[in-house]
């Protein structure tokens, strides 16, 4: 079960739950600055310091098992979803600015609960908060209630047979993406 967990782990990690948002919440007017922008701010950005924090030695290795390690990926993830949050503002992409405003809140969330409580999971609250603002924007139910009735069950199941996270941290992510999601939909 081991491969069959780090694969769902590592397709539906928080970035890639990410890009699956924009693409819901894309504008029929979709350019590749737009692709390029949400990739680039929202995936390859913090993959990048990742792997400069790996390299530096302030993070173990790319699961960030220590929860103090990350706080700094937190804060980067933030500070790089500004100039796509820019770009939506200024071209008056009104759901792609919503739900980067949903993943930094989340991220947010994250950072908190890692900061004071404990490491919750990212992935879990990534697809929770995907699944509350896809359900608040009115976007066809049918493949938000599939990903609810498969993929956070998957993913839950997953980080707990990885031994990534307890019951609590995965509930912990779950709270995480709901507040975050809320505040990003009410913003």
């Amino acid at each position: 079960m081991q491969p069959i967990y780090r694969l769902f782990s590592y397709l539906f990690y928080p970035g890639s739950i990410a890009v699956i948002g924009f693409y819901s919440a894309k504008p029929t007017t979709a350019d590749l600055l737009y692709w390029m922008l949400v990739m680039a701010c929202f995936v390859l950005l913090p993959l990048v310091f990742l792997g400069i924090f790996i390299k530096m030695g302030y993070a173990d290795s790319l699961h960030l098992p220590n929860p103090k390690q990350r706080n700094g990926l937190y804060f980067i993830s933030v500070l790089s979803a500004f100039p796509a949050l820019f770009y939506f503002h200024q071209n008056d992409l009104k759901l792609p600015l919503s739900w980067g405003v949903c993943v930094i809140a989340v991220l947010l969330g994250l950072w908190l609960l890692n900061r004071c409580v404990l490491k919750a999971s990212a992935h879990m609250a990534a697809a929770t908060g995907l699944l509350f603002f896809s359900l608040y924007s009115g976007f066809s139910l049918y493949p938000w209630l599939s990903m609810a009735v498969v993929l956070m069950p998957v993913l839950y199941a997953s980080r707990l047979g990885l031994q990534a996270h307890t019951h609590r941290e995965l509930w912990a992510g779950v709270a995480a993406g709901l507040v975050g999601g809320g505040l990003g939909c009410v913003i």
